[in-house]
């Protein structure tokens, strides 16, 4: 059983959102980490390039019609993401080591519907 770790961003760095510390938070507790972009221009896809994560890209939310935009770059795990078990994380969220060690649990448990 695998576990694909799973997020979207979008121009984290200049937001002042930690990328970094959430996706380091997970990499110990999982298999691969998936990053889809949605066209940052501050740097944060070179950011993800040094950090050896998977990344697919997308477009940015367009105004006139912003949830299919982000539905169609939430729905490219399915493409993305290798796993047997995907963990959505927000990329400003920094998740706790004891956390991230019962999902792993769980997971490996063979349970497959879990919200945090």
């Amino acid at each position: 059983m695998t576990i694909s770790a799973f997020t979207l961003t979008h121009n984290c760095l200049v937001a002042g959102i930690p990328i970094i510390e959430a996706i380091e938070a997970v990499r110990d507790y999982t298999d691969e980490i998936v990053v889809v972009d949605m066209q940052s221009t501050d740097g944060t896809l070179s950011v993800l390039k040094k950090l050896g994560v998977r990344i697919c890209t997308s477009q940015w939310p367009h105004p006139d019609n912003p949830h299919d935009t982000l539905g169609n770059a939430f729905s490219l795990h399915q493409e993305c993401c290798q796993g047997d078990t995907i963990l959505f994380f927000e990329a400003d969220e920094v998740y706790d080591d004891n956390l991230l060690q019962a999902i792993r649990w769980e997971v490996l448990q063979g349970y497959n519907n879990l919200a945090v």
